[in-house]
C-alpha cells in the first residue's frame, strides 16, 4: 500500500470548528479554501453522512481533476474517512487532535489493498505510473497548504 501523510498545525482553530466546517463544506467555501487550486464541489443542504457522497474539482500541478468521495467514517471531531469512488481502492483520512492554542491535522491517503503478496505487484505500478515521487511530494504540498489555511477561512 502507498501511503502519503502531511501533518499540519492548525492554530487558534478547535478540533470541533475544524471538523464541523469540513462536514458542512459549500461550493463558495471551497473555492476559497484555495482559490487557485479548488474549482467546485458538491451543494450540500445538510452535514455531510457516513454513506454519502461528496465530489470535487481541482487543479493539481496544472491538471483538472474530478474526484468522488464516499463517506465511510465520521467520529465526531476527532476523524473523517472517505473512500475514492474507483475501481482500486483510494482511501484518506483527516484526523483531529487538540494541542495548545490549536489542533493538529493528520492527513493520510491511501492507495492499494492487501491480497496475499499481489499488492506489492499494484505499489510496484502505482509508484511508477500513478502516484510517482514527484507526485506524491505535490499531494502533500497541497495538503499542507489547504490545511494551513483553515486558520485563514474558518
Amino acid at each position: 500500500m502507498i501511503k502519503i501523510n502531511a501533518q499540519v498545525v492548525v492554530n487558534q482553530k478547535s478540533c470541533s470548528e475544524i471538523y464541523d466546517w469540513l462536514l458542512n463544506i459549500t461550493p463558495d467555501k471551497f473555492r476559497l479554501w484555495l482559490p487557485n487550486s479548488h474549482l467546485n464541489t458538491s451543494n450540500r443542504s445538510s452535514e455531510l453522512k457516513v454513506g454519502e457522497t461528496i465530489w470535487y474539482e481541482l487543479m493539481l500541478n496544472g491538471k483538472k481533476t474530478r474526484l468522488v468521495w464516499q463517506a465511510i467514517k465520521l467520529d465526531k471531531d476527532r476523524c473523517i474517512s472517505l473512500k475514492l469512488k474507483r475501481i482500486y481502492p483510494v482511501y484518506m483520512r483527516l484526523t483531529f487532535a487538540p494541542v495548545d492554542n490549536g489542533t493538529n491535522v493528520t492527513y493520510e491517503l491511501m492507495v492499494g489493498f492487501v491480497f496475499y503478496g499481489f499488492e506489492k505487484l499494484f505499489d510496484w505500478v502505482a509508484s511508477r505510473f500513478v502516484i510517482t515521487e514527484s507526485r506524491a511530494e505535490i499531494i502533500k504540498q497541497h495538503e499542507r497548504n489547504k490545511i494551513k489555511n483553515l486558520e485563514n477561512i474558518i
